[in-house]
């Protein structure tokens, strides 16, 4: 077990050596170049899913019912071995 330890040590490592000058040059460099607002066309696919995933925190069933969908999905998997809980 020592060995898994050291591999995905070293693996964090290395992860952290090959993004740290990217997230450091994208929130504590200078902007390269001309910085222009962002378009419409790159903020309104956010929006949608931002809309869509407060929608269905809320009411899960909304719409399509994809909570039901989602249920019989996961009880046809699991072979309905869990019982009581929230259809």
């Amino acid at each position: 077990q020592p060995l898994f330890i050291g591999v995905l040590i070293v693996s964090g490592l290395l992860n952290l050596a090959y993004f740290f000058p990217v997230v450091y040059d994208a929130f504590f460099g200078t902007p390269h170049g001309v910085v222009s607002p962002e378009r419409v066309l790159l903020t309104a696919p956010l929006v949608v899913t931002v809309l869509t995933a407060i929608v269905l925190g809320v009411m899960p069933d909304a719409g399509a019912g994809l909570y039901q969908l989602a249920w019989n999905a996961a009880t046809s998997v699991a072979g309905a071995a869990s019982d009581g809980g929230i259809p």
